[in-house]
């Protein structure tokens, strides 16, 4: 009760993290993409939502979460649903 989601989803424009470092120097990060304004948001947690294809991340949800390095997380919630199928193995 009382809480606001904001759905964000994967798009084209995610770009992976460089390793630049620049995120340290300047307390942000230097990519100007859909995760670098979704991140300016106020939030107080992040649920990540991704299928688990052959024992991993999806390609993007990993994207998103190296992505993370380069903001502070300090009393912020974390969570991962991650739904996935063994059948045939």
């Amino acid at each position: 009760e009382g809480h606001t989601v904001n759905h964000i989803y994967y798009s084209n424009t995610m770009k992976p993290c460089t390793g630049c470092k620049a995120c340290t120097k300047l307390g942000k990060c230097a990519i100007d993409d859909d995760i670098t304004k979704a991140l300016k948001q106020d939030f107080d947690a992040i649920v990540i939502v991704s299928p688990v294809y052959f024992f991993s991340l999806s390609s993007r949800a990993e994207t998103f979460l190296n992505r993370l390095y380069s903001i502070k997380l300090d009393n912020k919630a974390l969570g991962l649903i991650l739904p996935s199928c063994s059948e045939g193995f």
